[in-house]
């Protein structure tokens, strides 16, 4: 347990380093809160022409504020995502202390493997999280035919009368909204890929003394 916090914090840096650089790819960017923000920014810069009942009829003021409120859902979103895999991180490494020791009997090991479980699977949700995030802004930049620096400083204008950029990006909101429910459970069956570690561990240290102690 004396490198038991560098050891956690070497695999939290090593699995945030790899998101990073996911990022910086996609989007030239490493603030793990640009994302949200940058769409806030784009849904903020929408403006519609002539939105009332004589030019586009009730139907098209429902599609709009439909579209309004699941942007929304998104950014609330997207926000959560950026932030759960951090705050799963701390709150597991704090449990660890008590249930890493379990690994030393073996009638208890089962804590320890499922401990093994819930950690590295909010590490692993940190960087599926953050995949999605940046597939949400590149796909709004392909959207909106610009560039990311670009759309997050301009305005859009959407016609009310333009059925398809209301249903493409309604669409589009709902399957980042779909991507970043579905990020829990992604993490989660390839965590659960890790289940007897406890069994590994043990032997690995069984067969190091063994080395040390020459064979014995």
């Amino acid at each position: 347990m004396l490198n038991y916090d560098s050891i956690t914090g070497s695999i939290y840096n090593a699995f945030t380093g790899f998101a990073t650089g996911i990022q910086r790819v996609g989007v030239g960017n490493t603030d793990v809160f640009f994302v949200p923000g940058f769409i806030w920014k784009v849904i903020q810069g929408i403006s519609l022409e002539d939105v009332s009942l004589w030019r586009g009829g009730l139907a098209a003021i429902i599609g709009v504020l439909s579209m309004t409120v699941m942007s929304a859902v998104l950014a609330v979103l997207a926000a959560f995502a950026s932030m759960w895999g951090t705050w799963g991180y701390y709150l597991t490494k704090c449990i660890g202390m008590v249930f890493v020791p379990t690994l030393l009997f073996k009638p208890l090991s089962f804590l320890f493997d499922g401990w093994f479980k819930l950690f590295f699977g909010f590490l692993i949700y940190s960087v599926v999280a953050r995949v999605n995030l940046v597939m949400v802004a590149i796909l709004l930049e392909q959207h909106f035919n610009t560039s990311i620096q670009a759309l997050g400083a301009e305005t859009y204008e959407m016609a009310i009368d333009n059925w398809t950029d209301i249903l493409s990006l309604g669409c589009f909101f709902i399957i980042g909204i779909l991507a970043l429910i579905s990020t829990g459970k992604f993490a989660a069956s390839i965590a659960g890929a890790g289940g007897g570690m406890s069994e590994s561990i043990r032997g690995a240290t069984m067969a190091v003394s063994k080395a040390a102690s020459g064979g014995a």
